[in-house]
């Protein structure tokens, strides 16, 4: 029997019975001669099989194999389930081995150009074109690194530096990152690369995998407004600016790039062990103990004592501060930390009203009449409260004071009323100092000790 799928010869008998006709015969042509002797006529396209002997298992005959439409759906099928087989096991190698290809990837990227410096710490993988070295932006900040690209125009600038054995704190970074932006020169240009230069301080961001502290700036460069970032991290003694501008109109679509780039910051392992050396803490105590029983502790290197003369008449302890590396001692950067002790009053809210008057009436005494006091806010809110003062506590008043358009003053009243007098401590800075000094009175604030309350 012959299937008719796929042509395969089933012979279910060994051979005719005694007498019978045999089945190959009855189609073959009559014979010529009764002499001739019977033979088996094999089917088409298959060779010639000898008459076989009768056997109690007869073999099977094949014919050769031949495609069918049937036999093709079923191949299709069988590719189709092995296709999915094998894009499912990619599936899980891809998941599975998702930190194997990102260990790869950095590897990877680490092998491309990169710019290092063992001494100070840190290493950046360079961008591709058409990113390339800006030398006179390099030399106006006095910058590491600083890199171009056009079409459209972009900017990045790497800024470090060594604070050796101590931490710089968070006015350090802010102030040196918008004198940097504000006083910046290129080499071929008679005025600063910003000019009508405006910041606010924004949400932390990452740098080299770390917590770091975010500006955002604008300003005007060749009659062009640009807009940029400032990504600020410290570790291990030293400090880094890493600085990204574009003009304005690209603000959203560069913020992407400015991401991506920073993922090639990275730092080293140069100063594994290294701590900070805590700068020394001066202990000084109120010149009339006998009133007025108090201490504070003050930075060496940043506030020095000084004689009354000069300062205050209801003065009775003064310290001049300078920042730490203003090697020039410029007035404008300095500040003053004043105790004072006022008449007696009735009770807090009076001696609040008292200390804020005397300090109207010596701004005026100074040869500023059009004096105006106003309380400003922090993230709390309004700062004219009460709050803690040392060991005690008191009245907390920050004030912006303004003398004239061009002269306004940062002023921190810390307020303590006695039955005998009113103790103030009060911070005095030029307004465009108080994100240096701002840290500086807080610690002078909290090391006070009303001596009298801990007996």
């Amino acid at each position: 029997m012959t299937c008719p799928g796929c042509g395969t010869l089933f012979q279910f008998r060994s051979g005719p019975p005694p007498g019978a006709t045999p089945r190959a015969q009855l189609s073959a042509p009559p014979p010529a001669s009764t002499d001739v002797t019977p033979a088996v006529v094999a089917p088409p396209e298959q060779s010639r099989v000898a008459p076989a002997v009768s056997t109690p298992e007869p073999p099977i005959v094949l014919a050769p194999s031949r495609k069918s439409p049937s036999a093709s759906k079923w191949r299709i099928v069988l590719l189709v389930l092995v296709g999915v087989g094998v894009l499912a096991g990619g599936v899980v190698l891809a998941v599975n081995g998702l930190p194997w290809r990102q260990e790869q990837s950095e590897e990877v990227r680490d092998n491309r150009p990169a710019h290092e410096s063992k001494a100070l710490n840190y290493r950046f993988v360079l961008p591709a074109k058409p990113w390339t070295v800006d030398r006179p932006t390099q030399l106006g900040f006095k910058a590491q690194l600083a890199l171009r690209r056009t079409d459209p125009n972009a900017w990045l600038v790497i800024v470090a530096k060594d604070y050796k054995n101590r931490t710089p704190r968070e006015s350090d970074l802010v102030d040196e990152a918008i004198r940097l932006l504000r006083t910046t020169t290129l080499p071929s240009a008679g005025k600063p690369l910003f000019q009508n230069l405006e910041w606010e301080r924004k949400p932390d961001s990452q740098l080299a995998g770390k917590p770091a502290l975010q500006l955002e700036f604008q300003g005007e460069s060749n009659e062009v407004v640009m807009n940029g970032d400032c990504v600020v991290l410290t570790q291990y003694g030293m400090a880094y600016w890493y600085f990204t501008w574009a003009s304005l109109e690209r603000k959203g679509r560069a913020a992407e790039e400015w991401t991506s780039l920073r993922n090639g910051f990275h730092l080293l392992k140069e100063r594994e062990g290294w701590q900070e050396r805590l700068p020394k803490q001066v202990l000084v105590q109120g010149k009339n103990p006998d009133k007025a029983a108090y201490t504070l502790s003050y930075t060496e290197g940043i506030w020095q004592g000084q004689a009354l003369e000069g300062y205050d008449e209801k003065a009775d302890l003064a310290l001049l501060g300078y920042e730490r590396d203003d090697k020039d001692r410029f007035a404008e950067k300095s500040a003053v930390a004043l105790v004072l002790l006022l008449p007696k009053q009735s009770d807090l809210k009076a001696a609040v009203t008292a200390a804020r008057t005397h300090l109207r009436q010596r701004q005026e005494g100074d040869g500023y009449p059009n004096t105006t006091i106003t309380p400003i806010q922090d993230s709390s809110g309004l700062v004219d409260r009460a709050d803690a003062f040392g060991n005690v506590r008191g009245h907390l008043a920050k004030l912006r004071v303004r003398n004239t358009e061009e002269r306004e003053r940062y002023v921190v009243q810390a307020i303590l009323h006695q039955p005998d007098y009113v103790l103030v401590l009060q911070c005095e800075c030029d307004w465009q100092r108080q994100p240096f000094w701002e840290e500086e009175f807080t610690l002078l604030r909290k090391s006070f000790r009303f001596l009298a309350e801990e007996k």
